[in-house]
């Protein structure tokens, strides 16, 4: 006669959420990996869709990372191909294939900019920066309505003087600055002071026609431009409208 196994129960619940716990916990975690994608804030760059084997998963704006707060997931050990098309059209930008381990993360960081002629993968930094140091390429990107176009300009690197409590001139200029384009001069400066604290550096735009520095809706002639050590950087020269016409000297950034 075969013997009946009667578990209580209490037993039999306990048994059925273990195992369930099982899957969703680590079994789940033992098949699957997933990919965050960012697209940097270049000069031009636009929306891309985001597809995955050919389905599209999201949408990528210029600045914007994806994948973080809520996990691209792909199966673990199988190759995906992650394609980047241009938002609302099927025309392809860049796209990859990837093959994730268990509970493993890829970072895909795309540099897209059509205005510079820019479409790659990129990596943190392309350039061997010193880790107290920034290089960064400087882009005009002043709206014509705050900086008219017939304004020729040259720009000028400041950085402050804690001792003075004023910003110097730092002989830096990137002369001929023209309007929506990348300058080719590559500047690299020191980032962080000996005593370990941030050096702050900021931008004027000098027109040369006239040979006075130019000031926005409120009066400043100041970009305060952000650098991060042990980076390279393209900084847009840039200005929000506050309204009526008022506008305000406020860079963009990338770092690449």
């Amino acid at each position: 006669m075969k013997k009946i196994l009667i578990l209580p129960m209490f037993m039999l619940s306990a048994l059925l959420i273990s195992c369930t716990k099982e899957n969703e916990g680590y079994g789940a975690k033992s098949h699957y990996g997933s990919f965050s994608a960012e697209l940097l804030a270049l000069p031009g760059a636009t929306a891309l869709d985001v597809y995955v084997d050919k389905i599209k998963t999201d949408k990528l704006s210029a600045g914007q990372i994806i994948g973080m707060a809520s996990p691209m997931r792909l199966v673990a050990g199988v190759p995906a191909n992650i394609s980047f098309r241009k938002a609302g059209t099927d025309s392809l930008v860049l796209d990859t294939t990837i093959t994730v381990g268990a509970a493993e993360k890829v970072a895909l960081k795309i540099a897209y900019s059509p205005t510079l002629g820019i479409k790659t993968f990129s990596k943190a930094s392309d350039a061997n920066v010193a880790a107290d140091s920034t290089s960064f390429f400087l882009f005009n990107g002043v709206p014509d309505d705050a900086v008219p176009t017939s304004v020729k300009t040259d720009a000028y690197l400041f950085k402050w003087n804690s001792e003075s409590s004023s910003f110097e001139e730092t002989g830096t200029i990137w002369t001929h600055l023209e309007k929506g384009k990348l300058h080719p001069n590559l500047v690299t400066v020191k980032a962080i002071k000996d005593d370990g604290s941030p050096n702050i550096f900021a931008i004027k735009l000098k027109n040369k026609a006239t040979g006075e520095f130019i000031t926005d809706g409120i009066g400043s002639e100041y970009f305060s431009i952000y650098i991060e050590a042990g980076k390279r950087e393209i900084i847009t020269l840039n200005a929000v409208d506050l309204g009526g016409g008022l506008w305000f000297f406020l860079p963009d950034y990338a770092i690449y």
